[in-house]
């Protein structure tokens, strides 16, 4: 993949970014391509449902290589389509799992080489058959400018139109498609252990989807159970991307022990509001938090196959947090720090050409 390396900083150069549609592949695709574009790199954007309905897109420009993001399942317009028009196709993929189709695998394994976000998501294909040597790790990119902190009014004000009017109790957040998979049960049930005059709130964040809806009632039956019902907001719904950087300020403590990531997102982006985080010492995240610096990572153990976080470390990882304010202050600056340094759009984007 050497062959692209002086090309990108000598010439003029062309990539068509072809995105998987899903919220979080835009997300990806959108923060590398700001940096690209500070680099003076010309891009491109479509999503495959637009490359479906129109394959010209890989014929009309002198496209020089095309960059697929998303997941293994979008690998026909990912990799195989760009490949029949003749582009140079250079797929950056995620994956909580393994690939199970063989025609993928040797598709993949006929590249001279691909992206993958994390050591985690390059195990998982590595077990798949696919050739880690091939797999060269570039982690996501997040935008330094729209996740950042806000000033102190602006948050006051979003926490009024949420309702969230006490300044004082600290307010932990949880944000994903489903709130299962982030490890909202676990959370919910270390919170029902910690002493009833502890203050704090816990928000909920997911997305309208029917599946989040079936896990929901999971979480509320425990909800009811615990007799959290007074500490405890649900958010469901599209939000804009400005909506949950306020909700990200708003909050003092941002908490997914998750059963599953390829790389985590709103880790970064919590690290960049300076937010500490707390999630678990497994899968991807160990790559993004710095254990007892920028967060907490919980002891995690094995049920069914899927990582849950140990609720008695939770609970105590948690109620250090809340009570220590200074400490929050502290591991949010330094969390700041680290992501800026490791994931803004335009590092991410230097080790994209350095690697192609």
């Amino acid at each position: 993949m050497q062959e692209l390396a002086c090309l990108s900083y000598h010439e003029s150069m062309k990539l068509l970014v072809v995105v998987e549609d899903w919220i979080s592949f835009y997300v990806q695709a959108e923060a590398l391509v700001k940096g690209l574009r500070q680099l003076g790199v010309e891009c491109r954007t479509v999503t495959i449902k637009e490359a479906k309905a129109d394959e010209k897109v890989f014929r009309e420009e002198a496209w020089r290589a095309v960059l697929g993001v998303g997941s293994w399942y979008g690998w026909e317009y990912l990799v195989q389509r760009p490949m029949h028009y003749g582009l140079q196709v250079v797929p950056w993929l995620v994956s909580n799992g393994g690939v199970n189709k063989p025609e993928v695998v040797k598709l993949l394994n006929g590249l001279k080489g691909w992206f993958t976000p994390s050591k985690f998501c390059r195990l998982k294909f590595s077990q798949s058959g696919l050739v880690s040597q091939k797999i060269e790790v570039i982690p996501e990119a997040v935008d330094d400018e729209l996740w950042r902190p806000l000033p102190s009014g602006e948050i006051e004000n979003f926490a009024n139109q949420l309702s969230v009017t006490d300044g004082q109790t600290p307010i932990l957040l949880t944000m994903g498609g489903d709130a299962t998979s982030k490890g909202a049960q676990e959370v919910l049930r270390a919170l029902g252990r910690l002493k009833p005059d502890l203050p704090w709130m816990y928000i909920i964040k997911t997305w309208p989807q029917e599946h989040t809806f079936k896990r929901g009632l999971e979480e509320f039956k425990i909800i009811t159970k615990l007799n959290l019902r007074e500490r405890v907001r649900y958010i469901m719904g599209e939000f804009s991307k400005e909506f949950i950087v306020g909700l990200i300020n708003m909050c003092d403590i941002y908490v997914a022990p998750s059963r599953g990531e390829g790389f985590g997102l709103p880790f970064v982006q919590a690290g960049m509001c300076g937010k500490p985080v707390i999630s678990i010492d497994a899968l991807s995240i160990k790559e993004i938090v710095v254990p007892e610096k920028t967060g907490f990572l919980v002891k995690s153990r094995n049920v069914g196959g899927e990582v849950r976080a140990d609720i008695n470390d939770l609970g105590d990882k948690l109620e250090r947090l809340i009570r220590d304010k200074e400490l929050r202050n502290v591991m949010g600056r330094q969390g700041m720090e680290w992501c800026r340094a490791n994931f803004s759009p335009r590092i991410i984007a230097q080790q994209f050409l350095e690697k192609l």
